[in-house]
C-alpha cells in the first residue's frame, strides 16, 4: 500500500470513523452548516443529483462509502453494495443500512465483474487517492457500471475558478495549507489527511474505454463558504434559491467554479 493511501486509512480507522460523544472524529473539524437553508439546499441539489439514476435496477454501487452509505441514491435498487477500504467505515455503514451489502476493498482493483452496476456512486473519495491512481480509479469505476448506466463521482474545487469566491472567506476560516495542489491537512490531535485535486481538464484529457465523462455542478456551496457567506433568515433562502437555480440550469458552466463539480461516467 503507498503511503498516501497509508495515511488516509489511518486516518479514518483512527480518527475520522471513531466516535466521542456520540460525534464522529470528522466531525470536529468539517462540522458542516445545520442551518435548515443548508439542510434544505442538501436536500433539493441531492435530489437533482438522484436524476442521473432513472431507471430501476438490480445493483448500486457506493464506492467509498466509509461511515455515511448514500441511501438516498438507491431508493430504486434491490441491493446496496457499500465498497470501503477501512474496517471502521464499513462497521458504522452497517449500523445505518440494515439490508446492504459490504464489501472491504480498494477502488483502484474493485472485486466485481465488468457492467454489473446499473448505478454507482463515489462521493468525495477520488480525491483522496495518490495523484497517479485517480484516473485508474475512474477506469475502474467505469467498467464496473452497467450499460446505459451512470456513476455519479463528486469531485473537489482545485481552487482555480473558486478563487474568486473563496477570497470572501477571511482567511482565519480557511483550513486548507495549499501546496502546488497537493492538500495535507493537519490539525492538532488527529493524523493528517491526504487529498490531491486535480483541475477537470486533467480528466477530460482521460483516454477511456466504452464510456464518456460528463461534468457538471454537484454542489456549488461548500459548508465552509455556505456558513460564511449564506445569511440567516429569509436572505439566507433567497441566496440558496438562486444557488439551486445556478445548479439546475447551469451545471456544466459552474462546473469550474463549483465547490465539488461532478463527475458522470455515461457508459455506452
Amino acid at each position: 500500500m503507498s503511503k498516501e493511501k497509508a495515511s488516509v486509512k489511518k486516518y479514518y480507522e483512527t480518527f475520522g470513523w471513531q466516535k466521542t460523544a456520540d460525534k464522529y472524529g470528522d466531525a470536529y473539524f468539517y462540522p458542516g452548516d445545520p442551518r435548515k437553508s443548508n439542510i434544505f439546499y442538501y436536500s433539493v441539489a441531492n435530489a437533482r443529483l438522484r436524476r442521473n439514476f432513472k431507471h430501476k435496477g438490480e445493483f448500486f454501487l457506493d464506492a467509498g462509502c466509509g461511515a455515511f452509505p448514500h441511501a438516498t441514491f438507491s431508493q430504486d435498487f434491490n441491493f446496496h453494495v457499500c465498497v470501503d477500504f477501512t474496517k471502521a467505515g464499513l462497521a458504522e455503514a452497517k449500523r445505518k443500512l440494515v439490508n446492504g451489502m459490504f464489501v472491504m476493498a480498494d477502488l483502484t482493483n474493485l472485486p466485481f465483474k465488468t457492467s454489473v452496476f446499473e448505478g454507482a456512486i463515489a462521493m468525495h473519495v477520488l480525491y483522496h487517492l495518490p495523484r497517479d491512481f485517480q484516473a485508474n480509479a475512474v477506469n475502474e469505476l467505469g467498467r464496473v457500471t452497467a450499460e446505459k448506466s451512470h456513476c455519479l463521482i463528486a469531485y473537489k474545487s482545485n481552487l482555480e475558478g473558486w478563487n474568486a469566491l473563496v477570497s470572501l472567506i477571511p482567511q482565519r476560516l480557511r483550513r486548507l495549507n495549499k501546496k502546488n495542489g497537493e492538500q495535507i491537512m493537519p490539525m492538532p490531535d488527529r493524523p493528517p489527511l491526504y487529498s490531491y485535486v486535480f483541475s477537470l481538464k486533467y480528466f477530460e484529457n482521460l483516454p477511456s474505454s466504452g464510456y464518456k465523462l460528463k461534468f457538471g455542478t454537484a454542489f456549488l456551496l461548500g459548508d465552509a463558504l455556505s456558513s460564511t457567506v449564506v445569511p440567516n433568515g429569509f436572505a439566507g433562502y433567497l441566496v440558496v434559491l438562486i444557488v439551486l437555480f445556478i445548479e439546475r440550469f447551469f451545471s456544466g458552466t459552474a462546473a469550474k467554479y463549483s465547490a465539488y463539480p461532478s463527475i458522470v461516467i455515461e457508459k455506452n
